[in-house]
């Protein structure tokens, strides 16, 4: 068993996988700027992640071996931490993302190129234009995970592992991936309008226990250290397969009807799927996922539908 610092660790896929790692006999730090996490037999610290010696400080009084990064953002403070946790822990795994490939860019529009619907494999080609969101959402001007993939993998005296995670989606999810159909559901409602082109569009959702299942899976297993692993699903629906099936999970009939672009879609290129290979990751480790889809759909509708989720 190993003693594992979660960077971050108390928001929704933190949670699930503190909870994953406890489960499985590790024992378990998290560090956050609250110094909270809602998950029994967790040890909780106060601690800033863009203070490295901080971070490294708490590393070592608690004696951790592996340290898990869930909120590995930018360049400016990631680059440092890696410097610092060189040589002082065993194992640093960096929490990813499936927007690192060209795939993702060309759906953003912000990558050259003509639509290209292979299967992402781990080697599948990167975006070349960096900062992804820049220009799109505030408060991430500076996000890509890139760099801080290739600075992990050639940081001396660091076991690497880079974990690139699909859409997730669960109870709580602060994403809210599935709220709108659950109140169109709720309320009766038994026609969904969609784009035609994003009912076509197929990504990787996943449930955010098998997500955390994987990544705990990975972050253990002996064989790992420099290599990239894609967490993904066994089958990518398009949205409007996606929305037929939750439906049915929950005992509700819905239709599904399409128009031309609707306003709230656009500047998304809809013909650029995302569809992610995750063979390397069963194949090295032995993970699939638990949660049959049914019971993953019904799991958000009935956190969606609690007395203290009313809104």
């Amino acid at each position: 068993m190993h003693k594992i610092m979660l960077l971050g660790g108390g928001g929704f896929i933190g949670s699930a996988l503190a909870r994953t790692l406890v489960k499985a006999g590790n024992t378990v730090l998290v560090l956050n700027r609250a110094g909270g996490s809602m998950v029994p037999n967790v040890q909780v610290l106060a601690g800033d992640r863009s203070r490295p010696g901080e971070v490294l400080a708490a590393a070592k009084r608690f004696g951790a071996d592996i340290v898990i990064d869930m909120i590995a953002f930018e360049e400016a403070d990631t680059l440092a931490l890696l410097d610092r946790l060189a040589g002082q822990v065993g194992r640093y795994v960096l929490i990813s993302s499936c927007d690192v490939y060209a795939a993702f860019g060309r759906l953003l529009g912000t990558e050259a190129g003509p639509v290209d619907n292979a299967v992402l494999r781990e080697d599948a080609p990167l975006r070349t234009s960096l900062y992804p969101f820049r220009g799109l959402m505030a408060g991430r001007e500076r996000y890509d995970k890139i760099p801080l993939e290739r600075a992990a993998l050639v940081q001396t005296g660091l076991q690497t592992v880079i974990l690139r995670l699909p859409m997730v989606f669960g109870p709580d999810d602060p994403r809210q991936r599935f709220t709108a159909l659950c109140h169109a559901l709720a309320s009766g409602q038994d026609t969904i309008t969609m784009d035609e082109k994003l009912a076509r569009w197929k990504s990787p959702f996943l449930h955010v226990d098998d997500v955390a299942n994987a990544i705990a899976m990975a972050t253990c297993h002996a064989d790992v250290a420099g290599k990239i692993f894609n967490i993904g699903p066994d089958t990518h629906l398009s949205e409007r397969a996606r929305a037929l099936a939750f439906a049915k999970a929950v005992g509700k009939t819905i239709v599904v009807k399409t128009t031309s672009r609707l306003d709230d879609v656009e500047g998304q290129n809809y013909d650029q799927h995302l569809v992610l290979s995750s063979d390397h990751l069963r194949r090295c480790v032995g993970w699939s996922p638990l949660l049959d889809p049914q019971a993953a759909y019904q799991s958000v509708w009935n956190g969606q539908n609690r007395p203290d989720n009313a809104s």
